[in-house]
């Protein structure tokens, strides 16, 4: 028979059986799960970090004819990377290499284009693929016009010390030439040497193949020429660098620009900016006066550009 007492015992005994369920079930929930599809923490990828770029744009009377392309493929290589970036100028005053290599260091800006050396590689952190795929190395001579005929007697590097190169001071050119045992004038006005050169204090002033048209155009007033028979030729590159703290950049910035050069894309902007005047140099029917640079570590053949020379 249900009684009053039976009553307050069965429910005496649910309400035991549900708080047994209720701390089981909170026991349960506190304990670590092995399935890993319930977890949304262990199935979301962390978000990718913005490589943040930071390169100096100078303000000077300075030519920069090259940071078009500098940036053009730095962009180039960013993209191919496959990594979020961002790009952004930092207002310098006027600056060498020496104080760019300083300011890398210090991280006012975290990447720059520049001549590489042994001492350089030291101390900040290179991406060692040839911007300039060694063409920087090739190097043309700007003389008067009416110096040709003396320069057409020159076949050797024994004739060529007869004659005075100019060099900026504080460039590595500098270091390489006297090195080859050239004479060389050097002076800290970039502009001054054109100017130097059509007054007799120079004989030659050695540009690489891919500035020199632009630079006589600049200076045609002076009306100086371009050598036609002789091309200087030491091993020299560019490289991106950043400091040594940056690897993430430099480890992005590789991949991509390695990609680019797969996929034929670096080849391409290369070519758009510099075929035009590897075409006019003739480097086929030019004798080449090899030099050696002391200050350089080895680069990788297979990125520069392969050049046919008669001699």
């Amino acid at each position: 028979m249900y009684t009053f007492s039976t009553r307050v015992a069965a429910t005496h005994l649910l309400n035991k059986h549900s708080r047994k369920l209720l701390i089981a079930l909170c026991i349960a929930l506190s304990l670590p799960t092995t399935a890993t599809e319930f977890s949304p923490a262990a199935t979301s990828e962390p978000p990718s970090q913005t490589i943040d770029i930071r390169y100096p744009a100078a303000k000077d009377n300075n030519q920069h004819d090259f940071d078009d392309y500098f940036l053009a493929l730095l962009k180039l290589g960013m993209e191919k990377s496959g990594e979020k970036f961002s790009i952004k100028p930092i207002a310098v005053s006027s600056f060498g290499e020496r104080r760019a290599e300083l300011l890398l260091i210090r991280n006012r800006f975290n990447l720059h284009w520049l001549n590489t050396n042994i001492q350089r590689e030291k101390n900040l952190l290179p991406i060692p693929i040839p911007l300039f795929k060694g063409l920087i190395g090739w190097r043309l001579l700007l003389i008067k016009k009416e110096d040709q005929k003396k320069f057409s007697a020159i076949n050797s590097i024994e004739q060529l010390r007869q004659v005075k190169a100019g060099q900026g001071h504080d460039w590595p050119d500098v270091n390489i030439i006297k090195f080859n045992g050239l004479p060389i004038v050097t002076s800290a006005n970039w502009a001054g040497l054109f100017k130097m050169l059509q007054v007799g204090r120079i004989d030659y002033y050695p540009r690489s193949l891919i500035e020199i048209w632009r630079e006589q155009k600049t200076f045609e007033a002076l009306d100086l020429g371009i050598e036609d028979h002789l091309v200087l030729r030491y091993p020299a590159a560019y490289y991106f660098f950043t400091n040594k703290q940056n690897i993430a950049l430099a480890t992005a910035l590789t991949k991509g620009l390695e990609r680019a050069r797969t996929d034929g894309s670096f080849d391409q902007l290369f070519m758009q900016h510099f075929g035009d005047y590897i075409q006019k140099a003739t480097l086929n029917e030019r004798i080449v006066i090899y030099m050696q640079n002391p200050n350089l570590a080895p680069i990788n053949p297979n990125y520069l550009y392969e050049v046919d020379t008669a001699h």
